[in-house]
């Protein structure tokens, strides 16, 4: 949903910004008078001010007229979906606080009426353009490297170091700027909760939660309170349970015959829980190395448990994945009902994590090498 998001304050580049917006109440009217047809579904997905929390309405048309009001206790992106029976699917989206009605025409465009964007609205603009600049940066540095008379891995290294490099002054200029310059507001706590995702191979919240829940107590109290900042703050408490050091919780999953395994059940001297999905190239990309280190300490007592993020629609592409990425050789896992999902709070894949048979994490998100260097210098002494 941030790519939404992205995409739609891209478009209100020629909106006009509220100079205030204190209303916690919204309404707006959906015009499909210019349409013959009758739309099968209008629906209204509510996403909250972190980028993840949803919530779904469906709309009533009457008379081709839909009227909507809400109430809204932080920044919400509404982001409206109208499926027709033969033709493509008409959305449009902006933020709570917005004043506008939105006008369908006669070619199934979704126009919006009239805008004025909201305070919020404009600062996330404003947010987003330095953003921008800071990538467009990032690619011009990048564009000159040449892979001619190189070894691959040696450019993609330098090329990794470029991107990082930028990255970690849009955290630190862009978001954590933004967030101790506007503590009593919501493009705070907006600018907050895209810091501690970041960077994706280790967020933030996982590796620094006590950096986090410092700056989150440092914001206004108006703001702690929104639903956000306590779940953001859930998030929080849950990171610093999963901490190396602390016992991994334990969930029953079923595996691919549909008999249900504790991770608890499990015993070994040394578990890799890995997090995958039959369509995440990089944890697929990642198969060859996890073979190749269960074959070599299996024995040692090493094992490796895959819980997989396929959804039950997905069922065949994870079996099917299972047996081309030859991985059927250890336990694999199903979180279908997104159980484990919840527990340990995974948000990206690949994630894992290292327990010992204490069921202590030792280790977490070990890329290839790291994770060999590691599982030689536990088994050196056996």
């Amino acid at each position: 949903m941030k790519a939404v998001t992205t995409i739609i304050i891209l478009l209100m580049l020629t909106y006009r910004v509220e100079a205030q917006q204190n209303d916690s109440n919204d309404q707006f009217d959906i015009d499909l008078r210019a349409v013959k047809d009758v739309p099968k579904f209008v629906i209204l997905q509510k996403v909250a001010l972190d980028g993840y929390t949803v919530k779904n309405d469906t709309l009533a048309v009457v008379n081709q007229r839909v009227f909507y009001s809400t109430s809204f206790e932080e920044p919400e992106l509404y982001v409206i979906n109208i499926q027709w029976k033969d033709k493509p699917e008409t959305s449009t989206s902006f933020w709570s606080g917005s004043k506008m009605d939105i006008l369908v025409t006669d070619n199934y465009e979704a126009k919006l009426v009239a805008p004025l964007v909201s305070l919020f609205a404009g600062k996330v603009l404003n947010l987003d353009r330095g953003v921008r600049s800071y990538k467009t940066l990032s690619d011009s540095l990048v564009r000159p490297v040449s892979y001619v008379n190189r070894k691959t891995e040696d450019v993609e290294a330098e090329i990794g170091k470029i991107r990082d490099s930028i990255e970690n002054v849009i955290d630190n200029e862009i978001y954590l700027k933004t967030v101790r310059s506007f503590p009593n507001e919501a493009i705070g706590l907006y600018a907050l909760t895209r810091y501690a995702d970041r960077p994706i191979a280790d967020q933030r919240i996982k590796s620094e939660p006590e950096k986090i829940s410092s700056l989150l107590g440092e914001m206004g109290e108006q703001v702690r309170k929104m639903p956000s900042a306590l779940i953001l703050e859930s998030s929080i408490e849950l990171a610093k349970r999963m901490s190396v050091g602390n016992e991994f919780p334990d969930v029953s999953l079923l595996d691919t015959s549909g008999r249900a395994i504790s991770i608890r059940a499990i015993k070994a001297k040394y578990i890799l829980i890995d997090f995958w999905a039959s369509w995440c190239g990089p944890c697929r990309q990642q198969a060859p190395l996890l073979v190749k280190e269960f074959r070599k300490y299996s024995g040692d007592g090493f094992s490796i448990v895959s819980i997989s993020r396929d959804s039950p629609t997905l069922k065949k592409n994870w079996l099917r994945a299972i047996k081309q990425d030859k991985i059927s050789i250890w336990y694999q896992l199903s979180d279908f009902a997104n159980v484990a999902q919840r527990t340990y709070g995974i948000k990206y894949i690949p994630t894992n994590y290292l327990i010992d048979s204490n069921g202590i994490i030792i280790a977490r998100n070990l890329n290839g090498e790291s994770l060999s260097k590691l599982l030689q210098q536990l088994f050196s002494g056996k």
